[in-house]
């Protein structure tokens, strides 16, 4: 049982006043309509008649009779409340209090006028059992919340809440048994084998670290080794061989991942104490949820590495260009100085350009010139990739293991992309270091030109159109780090990087659960019911407020017309 269950404020406020009622609360429960007045002016004297409408009001608000040794502890504000509206003194609450045989006749009589019952009763326990465990099966909520949840139930449901130790024993049966549920259903899964390798996770010999312990841990640095080590934490995960394991009957997949979570901030040797049906449960969601969360990191991981070596690539860039500002400049000047002198020129007067303009300055120092500025400038989307280069082999150490290790798929419009990684994925079986240097050149010709944009073509195709394979690969990497971000492309077994249509119910789904889903919120099934019993509440305020405009003074009626 959770430690903070009921909280303090549940168990100050429950079947008590705590504090007075705000305005809004006195309007909700202690306004009285026709009903109420019905009632109440069935009693003989002031007082009576006082008493018995605080106690509708009273019982309405708290969800049950108050006890006589509470009698006293009605706000203030709420006597004063009921007795404008009807008139009376307020000072006459402590004469009906004298007569406290005529408090619990009427405590009878609004019973039976309202329709009050018991928890006992066999109705109201089968409905609350059945609507609490719905509740708790398809909604991941703690206990303090089904807890509101409950109590707003019961008195929406004009039931008298018991005492609050047999609410707090209920939800925590319930919730025990939608947990029990879970844990043998998912049991039921497992072949002995799974369980072999499940048990593995927490068998230690000689003291030394747990698969639990290991594999819960994710890459704490971002480098190329860290990458190779998180890649191989998803096969060692997949190796358990759980992967398949299907939850697609759970409601609630919150559960699921919070029974993964215990097992990672749990000691291996405590869960593997635990009684059978939890204990492989809870080694199978962890493994089902870690998988999946380890996916997570190894793409993160990837997106924040591609993002580092791209940043050190141009400072470097920018680096190796400040050292040649200098020729950059001399360079410059002189082509200035050549562009003066040929705008100074009569363009109605002939000359030979070449020398005026060579006796002004030497042509090997023009022509050392635009070779200068050819080299040293840059277009302005350029990113220095020829610097990745120098970042290549360090991209091989975890490329292998990253194109089999995940799996992607995408969009329709990401087709050529997924070509070009399949195309790099089918290079590494091939050895190609081992080929000739033609028979290798000839199998990256073959690659798929479709995703070389402008920017990269300079650099992956050659003057003679062969392709580079190192500014090829980064093209593609580049690609699926930018597709991966606005999720064009997706990885499969992934929850951040994954296809965000997977979380969509289906409509065979949606119509397996529809019943629970709608009773757990009180709604029924079908929208005709809810339209009429819409309609039949809009028609009841309209006439509610009709019948109290006569004594409403914040209310004015005005004729005449609208426009003059």
């Amino acid at each position: 049982m959770p430690a903070n269950f009921p909280t303090a404020d549940q168990k100050r406020h429950y079947g008590r006043f705590a504090e007075e009622p705000s305005p809004e609360q006195l309007g909700a429960y202690f306004h009285l309509a026709g009903t109420d007045r019905h009632l109440i002016y069935s009693c003989n004297h002031d007082h009576t008649q006082l008493g018995m409408a605080v106690q509708i009001g009273s019982t309405r608000f708290l969800g049950l009779f108050l006890p006589k040794s509470q009698w006293a502890t009605v706000p203030g504000n709420s006597v004063q409340y009921v007795a404008a509206q009807l008139g009376l003194d307020p000072i006459q609450w402590s004469e009906y209090l004298s007569h406290k045989q005529t408090v619990y006749d009427h405590q009878a009589l609004i019973r039976q006028h309202y329709g009050y019952r018991d928890c006992t009763d066999p109705a109201v326990q089968f409905s609350t059992v059945r609507w609490l465990y719905t509740r708790a099966w398809l909604h991941d909520e703690p206990p303090s919340r089904l807890f509101d949840l409950l109590v707003h139930r019961l008195k929406e449901r004009k039931v008298l809440l018991p005492g609050i130790s047999t609410l707090e024993r209920l939800i925590n049966h319930i919730r025990e048994q939608a947990s029990k549920r879970i844990w043998i259903r998912i049991n039921h899964q497992l072949t002995e084998t799974q369980r072999q390798q499940l048990q593995t996770l927490v068998t230690t010999e000689n003291r030394e670290q747990s698969a639990l312990d290991r594999l819960r841990d994710g890459p704490t640095t971002i480098s190329p080794d860290a990458l190779k080590s998180a890649l191989a934490r998803i096969k060692a995960l997949r190796q358990i061989g759980v992967s398949d394991l299907d939850i697609s009957w759970l409601a609630a997949p919150d559960r699921f991942k919070k029974l993964a979570c215990r097992a990672a901030l749990s000691k291996a040797y405590h869960v593997d104490r635990l009684d059978a049906p939890r204990k492989w449960a809870t080694l199978a969601a962890f493994v089902h949820v870690y998988e999946s969360r380890a996916i997570d990191e190894a793409l993160d991981l990837f997106d924040k590495l591609v993002q580092t070596r791209l940043t050190r690539a141009g400072q470097q860039g920018e680096r190796k260009r400040i050292r040649t500002l200098r020729d950059l400049d001399i360079a410059a000047r002189q082509l200035a100085k050549a562009g003066k002198l040929l705008l100074s020129l009569n363009p109605h007067e002939p000359v030979y350009l070449d020398e005026v303009l060579f006796s002004t300055i030497p042509q090997e120092q023009f022509a050392t010139a635009v070779t200068q500025v050819d080299t040293l400038t840059r277009l302005p989307d350029d990113n220095y990739y020829e610097i990745l280069l120098n970042h290549y082999n360090q991209f091989r150490r975890f490329l292998p293991s990253f194109w089999y290790t995940l799996e992607f798929d995408g969009l329709e419009s990401e087709g050529d992309l997924l070509a070009a990684m399949s195309f790099l994925k089918g290079l590494e079986p091939l050895n190609l270091p081992s080929l000739k240097k033609a028979d290798k050149q000839q199998i990256v010709d073959e690659a798929p030109q479709e995703i070389i944009t402008a920017v990269w073509k300079p650099y992956v195709i050659g003057e003679e159109g062969h392709i580079h394979l190192h500014y090829y690969t980064f093209c593609v990497l580049l690609q699926l780090r930018d597709a991966l971000r606005c999720r064009s492309i997706f990885a499969a077994g992934s929850e951040r990087w994954g296809d965000l249509r997977d979380k969509l119910l289906s409509e065979t789904a949606w119509r397996k659960v529809k019943t629970q889903v709608c009773r757990s919120l009180g709604h029924p099934t079908t929208p005709e019911t809810v339209l009429e019993t819409l309609e039949k509440q809009l028609d009841a305020a309209y006439r509610q407020v009709a019948d109290n405009l006569p004594e409403n003074t914040k209310v004015r009626l005005e004729t005449g017309h609208l426009f003059t």
